[in-house]
């Protein structure tokens, strides 16, 4: 085969060598993809959840100053038939519990 008889994207180029053959394509290889750096971004994800944090406790604390708020800090548990209605109950120590360890990831 000639240059001219291959497809245009695999040109081969071929040409001898003493009694050895060589073929060259001119095609590229595939560029190699950059891994991200992941210990940055790591560092910003860690920096953005620290920021929510601060802005999720803002509300906790005027909550657990209002006397109001005080039957919703601990988990209903003797109300018959709570369960059944609520399927995932959470009082707002859990919800403090969560900020605190960054388990939130967004405001959502």
């Amino acid at each position: 085969p000639t240059a001219n008889t291959l497809p245009t994207d695999t040109k081969k180029i071929i040409f001898k060598l003493g009694d050895k053959r060589k073929t060259l394509t001119t095609e590229r290889p595939p560029a190699k993809r950059q891994k991200p750096n992941t210990n940055i971004q790591n560092k910003i994800r860690k920096a953005n959840l620290q920021e929510l944090s601060k802005i999720l406790n803002k509300p906790l604390r005027r909550l657990k100053s209002s006397r109001y708020a005080q039957p919703f800090w601990e988990r209903i548990s003797e109300l018959p038939g709570y369960t059944d209605v609520i399927e995932n109950p959470i009082d707002l120590n859990d919800i403090k519990i969560k900020v605190k360890t960054l388990a939130y990831t967004s405001r959502e």
